[in-house]
């Protein structure tokens, strides 16, 4: 069976799911520092969602969806399943339903080259009513030399409303 775990194009299967996500935890691992009982917390979670090279991953962790940014598109994988999102053009609507957006500074920069993580949490937030509990672990915007901004966490701090983040033990990037 399969379910919506963002927008219509893009489906993850299961083999053996039977129900909506309403009352699961998605939890969100950026490639930031993770503490031992994060690490637990995560373990627990119904569905585990990871980006790029994992960067703190260790060998006996799961993996359930794996989202990896390529040169100009998004691609969500789940098993042997991929399904890929262009991101060429004017840019990407972050967290468009979001009241209070226009309030962030440097919106216009973000939504010009978003990270991939903010990406997904944006097309989970919006698109998906069957989740409504989102844990993020392992992220905490701290970038440098990057192209990105830093306000992406003020930005899933007024907007996500189905976000819980967990600080990261440090203020390193990496773990």
């Amino acid at each position: 069976m399969s379910y919506r775990i963002l927008r219509d194009t893009w489906v993850y299967q299961q083999e053996n799911y039977s129900g909506p996500l309403k009352t699961e935890r998605v939890c969100v691992v950026g490639n930031g520092p993770l503490t031992e009982d994060q690490r637990v917390e995560i373990a627990d979670c119904s569905r585990i969602v990871r980006f790029n090279d994992m960067k703190n991953k260790r060998p006996e962790d799961r993996v359930d969806v794996h989202v990896k940014r390529l040169q100009d598109s998004m691609q969500v994988c789940s098993g042997e399943s991929c399904n890929e999102r262009a991101l060429k053009g004017q840019g990407y609507s972050l967290f468009p339903s979001c009241s209070v957006r226009e309030d962030i500074p440097e919106l216009a920069k973000m939504e010009l080259r978003p990270t991939t993580g903010t990406m997904f949490l944006s097309d989970l937030q919006e698109a998906d009513p069957d989740v409504d509990d989102i844990r993020i672990y392992g992220m905490n915007w701290n970038m440098t030399d990057t192209v990105h901004s830093r306000n992406e966490g003020l930005l899933i701090e007024k907007c996500c409303t189905k976000c819980k983040v967990s600080p990261t033990p440090t203020k390193n990037y990496l773990p």
